[in-house]
């Protein structure tokens, strides 16, 4: 399997797509982020995007995961992480044949709101197939895009919520964009079909993704994610 086409597409000289958020400090990359030197802390959050190329076809998920255990999150942090895989799962269920391209942001918006919670409006999700990034566009929150789902179409469903500013800032590196206010902010993201009857998670986790998060923060291995 190849990368998915992230480090030639985009330029990114190092891969996977790490995105680490120091819990005092430190805000998460909204876009994914190029891997460095820095140490991961008990409290961090992180995102991990990953993207393949198998027999012609790209594929692109992410999740995240809490270091040192959800219990060294902060409250703020892990209602963040939490209510943006909400969101995702909340979207995921409405895809069907015919359903309007637009109620997937309405579903994630009226989520992001209840929470108080920003949402990243520069990046969106895209259809993924044979092509890393085509139509249709998947706006994460209330718009008036056009367009219905049809079956056989594949594309991710990515929503990025922010604590503070959804608003963005790209660091010299050329790549790295974080939020503008240093706030953090959380992703997750699949790989779709629409189906006669539905959908299919093309990009599911093995464990089904919506248990508690572990990775150790003390150089020791690293479990399963959120």
């Amino acid at each position: 399997m190849g990368d998915g086409g992230w480090r030639e597409r985009r330029n990114n000289p190092r891969r996977p797509c790490l995105t680490p958020s120091h819990s005092s400090h430190f805000s998460l990359s909204l876009f994914p982020g190029i891997p460095d030197a820095r140490a991961l802390q008990a409290g961090d959050i992180l995102n991990i995007d990953v993207t393949v190329y198998l027999d012609g076809h790209h594929g692109d998920t992410s999740r995240m995961f809490f270091v040192g255990g959800r219990g060294a999150a902060g409250a703020d942090a892990a209602r963040l992480v939490d209510t943006t895989k909400e969101a995702l799962a909340a979207a995921v269920a409405l895809v069907r044949p015919g359903l309007p391209v637009r109620a997937i942001g309405d579903a994630i918006q009226a989520i992001a709101d209840r929470e108080g919670l920003g949402i990243v409006r520069e990046f969106v999700g895209h259809g993924v197939g044979r092509v890393f990034h085509s139509n249709p566009a998947i706006v994460h929150c209330r718009n008036r895009e056009p367009g219905t789902l049809v079956v056989g179409q594949t594309f991710t469903i990515e929503p990025m919520l922010t604590l503070g500013s959804p608003r963005s800032k790209m660091w010299k590196d050329g790549w790295t964009v974080v939020t503008a206010d240093a706030s953090l902010s959380a992703q997750f993201e699949h790989t779709l079909l629409v189906t006669p009857d539905g959908v299919e998670v093309l990009t599911a986790w093995p464990d089904g993704g919506w248990e508690e998060a572990r990775v150790a923060g003390d150089g020791g291995p690293a479990a399963a994610g959120a």
